[in-house]
């Protein structure tokens, strides 16, 4: 009796076990899904609640080799941009699949653009909402730009979508002059203590041609409370990328005297501090730079002499220190630690969470910044 009363247990529990073999019950062929590629979001006028969401999905039957696809740059008409007015992102997906004839598929998301003017309540319920779809593809960078997001979208003058143009942009090696940044990095800036999350802005220009557009980087926006609250340059950019570490494999030119010293092959590395010292807060970052030398100040062929090398080395590391003092201090003026130099204090005071989550915006402001320049000249191939 026992052994039958095991037998049929076993029986049972592989029955209940089988019930739960589906296999692919939520399987959609391809040819019936839209990989979208890019999404943006613009205010509505007179609405402050709604927004205009715009999706871009690649048109298949052109960009897969079809005979009527186009490869002359700046004609790419491989893409198709769809609009529609929503209170939130899954009510504007359903609403833009009735004008589609497949499922449109955000998981394969590579791009998201925002609107300089979305207002910081719109800009916040965006980032919450695609936070907690859970399809969503969070590695998807996050762009910013001052036009209507449509026009970012509609742009031909590239030999690939829009968005994917800006997807291998932001894959360059040489990141000195822009910022990479994606949604998940975005929403742990915006919700985490010491940190103030940084945004690149992309542009539509006209070519010079007049026969179509152009995407550009200009610098980044600095956001408080999900509200743009100043612009970093280009330039101011890449001395944040210095101060960060997160440059690699660039070119630069730096004024020696009366000349321009050229590197090649830059590379930073970064040590970031931040602890306190009587009354005050300490910023202490150690910069150390590493380049090859491809330009001398001076017009003359000859081979330079090691003591000019490390003259120049101290003329290179003098001008950068001050480059980057002066960018420590325009984000001192605004408050706005977007180095990080809060989220290392909170980690050795991490029982000052609630007074920093309060008051790090003025300590920073208070602090006292110590940047240390250590530059790194070599020559490869030819004598110095």
């Amino acid at each position: 009796m026992k052994t039958f009363l095991r037998r049929l247990s076993t029986v049972v529990i592989a029955g209940a076990l089988c019930s739960l073999l589906t296999g692919c019950w939520d399987y959609r062929a391809i040819n019936t899904r839209s990989a979208v590629t890019g999404i943006g979001f613009d205010p509505v006028p007179g609405t402050p609640d709604k927004m205009r969401i715009t999706i871009q999905v690649p048109i298949l039957s052109q960009s897969a080799g079809s005979s009527t696809s186009s490869s002359t740059p700046g004609t790419n008409d491989a893409f198709e941009n769809i609009s529609t007015e929503a209170y939130s992102v899954s009510e504007a997906l359903r609403s833009l699949q009735t004008q589609m004839n497949r499922q449109p598929d955000i998981a394969q998301l590579r791009i998201i653009v925002f609107n300089a003017k979305l207002s910081p309540q719109m800009m916040d319920t965006a980032v919450a909402q695609l936070i907690r779809v859970p399809t969503i593809n969070r590695l998807a960078r996050v762009v910013t730009t001052p036009d209507n997001t449509q026009e970012v979208f509609g742009v031909k003058g590239t030999d690939t979508t829009p968005m994917g143009f800006l997807d291998q942009a932001f894959n360059m090696s040489e990141q000195g002059y822009v910022v990479s940044r994606e949604l998940w990095q975005y929403w742990r800036d915006a919700t985490q203590v010491g940190v103030v999350p940084v945004v690149p802005i992309v542009t539509a220009s006209s070519t010079n041609g007049g026969n179509g557009n152009r995407l550009t980087t200009a610098g980044v926006y600095v956001y408080l409370n999900n509200q743009i609250s100043f612009t970093l340059t280009r330039k101011q950019t890449l001395y944040v990328n210095f101060l960060t570490g997160n440059v690699k494999n660039m070119a630069l030119d730096v004024p020696v005297q009366s000349g321009e010293a050229a590197l090649t092959n830059v590379s930073v590395n970064r040590r970031l501090r931040c602890f306190s010292q009587g009354n005050h807060v300490v910023l202490y970052d150690r910069v150390s730079i590493s380049g090859t030398l491809a330009k001398v100040p001076s017009a003359t062929p000859k081979p330079i002499p090691p003591t000019d090398l490390n003259w120049l080395q101290d003329e290179v590391s003098k001008y950068l220190a001050e480059q980057l003092m002066e960018t420590i201090q325009t984000l001192q003026q605004h408050r706005a630690d977007v180095i990080g130099f809060g989220r290392i204090y909170l980690q050795h005071h991490p029982e000052e969470e609630a007074k920093l989550k309060a008051q790090w915006g003025e300590v920073f402001q208070h602090a006292k910044p110590q940047i240390v320049v250590q530059v790194r000249i070599s020559s490869k191939g030819e004598l110095i």
